[in-house]
């Protein structure tokens, strides 16, 4: 019996995607199920907690597809690490801990301040700490929007001096580190051992679903328009108001944008952050229907938002994580765009791979946002190479199904040594 204990974020019981919970929240789930389904065909028993956060009215412990879930810490109090310290201290067996780390789950910025000092514990302890990071973020000033400072001032300053250090203390602490990119492994290896930090690519969900383009285009109210998705959290650094801009300045084909999102959760408190939710949804008011806002889109209905769009539109304004709305894009082969900004996903080996086989550049999925002409540029790239888009996305979904994703978990985490 191998026992695992994993730190995260975890979405409600019968659920994968659920509100209330983040991108971590399904990774995590989609990932432990990853791992027993490659532990079970290598005969190999795990025994899985998950140590996640109190939701709702999810009850506070129970077993899930043979997972332990205990729900004992909650964002935005003091005693979380407190909590999670005797969670894993009363489990001297589990010297493995898988830790999905996301900048906010905790709460705001002082949340950051203890973990350093959690991972340092858990390493005098004997625990071997994998530490997920799902988001790299060296420069604040690239997310000075996004959180409410204005970039290249005094502050900016400091926080990048604290970032800097919070990262070194984190690489110094953890056994090693994982992330989704090589981009992002050479962002991070900046500040401390870069041979403990390992890519493992975001896995690509298997989404079940019947339903065809055109019934999901009459259960949506979507006639004859070109559909544009863009899927998750409304956020600046993700562009959503950029994209609205471009597609508001479209005089000519029936072009329809879909928003299929809401607010952050992690970000709901706060003022400049609800205000400029407001600015998308009062834009979106005023389009004469060539913008739509979803908020919150419920599981079920997930498959219909993808399978209903023409293609899927990722405007990030900086590259500081993998892209799930692309993962689950990947799992529909639905044809894509991303910014410039998201230039370095095409790092990874299996992205490199798959471009030559489908005989396709990086630069026909790309575009800048300095040029002029979004709508065009974006159209010309979908007529000219779908079909070859739609191989590409296949190779990549299936490298990254989450059964091989999850050995690949199972191999690092158990190999000798560790």
């Amino acid at each position: 019996m191998l026992p695992l204990l994993i730190i995260s974020s975890y979405p409600a019981k019968g659920y994968t995607h659920g509100k209330g919970t983040v991108g971590i929240a399904s990774y995590a789930k989609n990932t432990l199920l990853g791992i027993k389904s490659a532990a079970k065909k290598e005969a190999n028993d795990l025994e899985i907690t998950v140590l996640a956060e109190k939701l709702g009215d999810t009850p506070s412990q129970y077993i899930e597809n043979n997972i332990n879930v205990n729900r004992s810490w909650k964002r935005n109090s003091i005693f979380s690490y407190i909590n999670l310290m005797w969670e894993t201290v009363k489990r001297p067996s589990y010297n493995t801990v898988l830790f999905e780390f996301e900048l906010a789950m905790f709460g705001g910025a002082l949340s950051l301040i203890p973990l350093p000092f959690f991972l340092l514990i858990l390493k005098i302890l004997g625990k071997k700490v994998f530490l997920v990071s799902h988001q790299v973020v060296v420069d604040i000033n690239s997310m000075a929007n996004h959180v409410g400072i204005k970039p290249k001032g005094f502050k900016t300053k400091i926080l990048n001096y604290f970032i800097g250090l919070f990262y070194r203390l984190t690489l110094a602490t953890a056994f090693k580190v994982i992330v989704f990119e090589e981009y992002l492994k050479n962002e991070l290896g900046r500040f401390g051992d870069k041979d403990k930090i390992l890519v493992i690519p975001h896995g690509v969900e298997e989404f079940k679903s019947k339903i065809t383009y055109t019934q999901a285009r009459k259960q949506l109210g979507i006639r004859n328009e070109f559909a544009i998705l863009y899927f998750g959290f409304i956020a600046w650094y993700k562009g959503t108001d950029w994209i609205v801009e471009e597609v508001l300045k479209n005089k000519g084909k029936n072009i329809k944008l879909i928003i299929a999102g809401g607010a952050n959760p992690n970000h709901a408190d706060k003022k400049f952050y609800l205000d400029y939710i407001k600015s998308i949804q009062d834009k979106a008011k005023n389009s004469n229907g060539k913008i739509e806002v979803t908020g919150f889109v419920n599981e079920a209905d997930i498959s219909k938002y993808f399978i209903v769009s023409d293609i899927v539109a990722l405007p990030y304004r900086t590259f500081m994580s993998s892209s799930g709305p692309l993962s689950i894009a990947l799992s529909f082969n639905k044809p894509f765009i991303v910014s410039d900004k998201l230039e370095g996903i095409f790092q990874n080996q299996d992205m490199k791979l798959a471009l030559k086989s489908a005989r396709l550049k990086k630069e026909d999925f790309i575009f800048n946002f300095s040029d002029k002409g979004f709508i065009k540029d974006l159209l010309q790239k979908y007529t000219k190479s779908i079909k070859r888009i739609q191989i590409f996305a296949d190779e990549i979904k299936t490298q990254r199904s989450f059964e091989k994703i999850g050995r690949i978990y199972l191999e690092n985490i158990y190999e000798k040594g560790n």
